[in-house]
């Protein structure tokens, strides 16, 4: 039996959500989701020349469920991962969640800086951002600039193809929430995993940055281990709140154009 492509794919954005919702959709009978979340096929893995019969290997544990999904945040981001998904994955529906930008750019700076990938300050890093280029994992500010990403998107695929959800929904109305992504991806959307509520991808501090990277080789069950042993859960500190007030500032525009588009309120993205 021929492993399928991809019915759906989650494709942003980075520290929104998007571990927590391919945790529940594991859970679910009716979807086959790759067991590793990340795959990023339409973006570094195509780059290196990659087939589409080697990308269509990471489901060959499907076992005939009817919607197969993988999930990398950064498709959204990059140039042109959309452009590419719509090639290979024509008739593919692609989930998007969305979460405060302020936020969103805060936690992937704590979550670079717990992998010793970083090691400025937070205003030194987004005061130099305008020289990340789009592809590179930083551009925590401009990861942020929703409707100009998904506008991109949708130069090659229907907008009936794409599904926006937001953080806060995931996180205070799970249930509805993941329902609404399983009748996207046409399942049955009454069946609601015992998972589904519970977050995933929390902030965590590691010990040893050599050691974390010893975990990733190792067989999964065994690099969960480790890790676990190797980190420990806390809170980053909280932001300058003037350097919040400008950023949610800055951001501004942004977000009332994107509100417009998705018909919600988003003014708790001001503050």
């Amino acid at each position: 039996m021929e492993a399928p492509l991809p019915t759906f794919v989650i494709a942003g954005a980075m520290r929104s959500g998007t571990t927590s919702l391919t945790r529940w959709l594991r859970g679910h009978p009716d979807v086959w989701m790759s067991p590793n979340k990340e795959l990023h096929y339409f973006d570094t893995r195509w780059e290196r020349g990659v087939s589409v019969d080697e990308y269509r290997r990471d489901f060959a544990g499907w076992s005939r469920q009817h919607a197969v999904g993988e999930a990398t945040p950064n498709y959204l981001f990059h140039p042109e991962a959309m452009q590419r998904l719509a090639t290979v994955l024509p008739d593919v529906k692609v989930v998007l969640s969305l979460r405060h930008p302020v936020d969103r750019a805060y936690s992937q700076y704590w979550a670079r800086r717990s992998r010793e990938i970083e090691t400025r300050g937070f205003a030194e890093v987004i005061a130099t951002e305008p020289d990340v280029p789009e592809t590179d994992d930083g551009g925590l500010l401009a990861r942020g600039r929703y409707l100009e990403q998904i506008q991109r998107a949708l130069q090659h695929l229907d907008r009936d193809q794409l599904l926006v959800v937001l953080f806060d929904d995931l996180r205070h109305q799970p249930v509805e929430t993941f329902s609404e992504v399983c009748a996207f991806i046409d399942v049955d959307a009454g069946t609601v995993p015992d998972e589904v509520g519970r977050p995933a991808n929390g902030y965590r501090h590691f010990r040893s940055e050599r050691v974390r990277q010893i975990s990733l080789r190792l067989p999964k069950s065994m690099g969960n281990a480790v890790g676990r042993l190797n980190s420990r859960a806390e809170a980053y500190p909280t932001m300058d709140p003037s350097l919040r007030a400008a950023l949610c500032e800055q951001y501004r525009p942004h977000n009332d154009a994107l509100a417009e588009w998705l018909g919600r309120d988003l003014s708790a993205w001001d503050t």
